[in-house]
């Protein structure tokens, strides 16, 4: 056989298995605001005979137990209004990080959790995703590093959602 021939069958043979060796990343949906067109996540509850101070303070635990910082990580605390709201990172390893808004409102017996205005940051190699929105799908260079990205935000954002609702659920701390 010529040397070619020997390299393209090496070829047919080497690429299925670097193609596997390569990490999937599928494409999946987000909420979305229709207001702002940005990926939105929520969660909302109810807790009968918790009023709005217990509901506070259970909110002020999951973010002392959620983050390294949580002083630096809330923006905005105040407990007669029943607002907390944060400003998270996350770190991507080689794909960048993400920021993103974490908004708590808090009544008697229920809570809404708002995670929004999600951003990527980039790092070297990997493009800016800007915010993940409907729009930015448009100036997507590599689907792969967008799917990556947005599946990591995901498990991590929901990971936290679940989190808060059960701190925010349980009645007994363990500080």
């Amino acid at each position: 056989m010529r040397n070619s021939t020997k390299l393209i069958i090496l070829l047919f043979i080497l690429i299925p298995l670097l193609n596997s060796c390569y990490p999937v990343c599928n494409k999946i949906s987000f909420p979305v605001d229709p207001k702002t067109q940005r990926v939105t996540f929520t969660a909302s509850g109810t807790i009968d005979n918790v009023d709005r101070d217990e509901l506070f303070r259970r909110a002020n635990v999951w973010f002392a137990r959620a983050f390294v910082d949580p002083k630096s990580t809330i923006k905005y605390s105040d407990k007669q209004l029943g607002f907390i709201i944060g400003k998270a990172y996350l770190d991507l390893d080689n794909l960048g990080a993400i920021s993103y808004n974490i908004d708590f409102k808090i009544r008697d017996n229920k809570y809404l959790i708002t995670v929004r205005d999600i951003y990527h940051i980039p790092t070297k190699g990997v493009p800016s995703q800007g915010y993940f929105n409907e729009k930015a799908k448009k100036r997507q260079t590599d689907p792969y590093y967008r799917n990556c990205i947005m599946n990591k935000a995901n498990d991590h954002i929901t990971s936290f959602l679940s989190g808060a609702q059960r701190t925010l659920a349980t009645e007994e701390f363990n500080l």
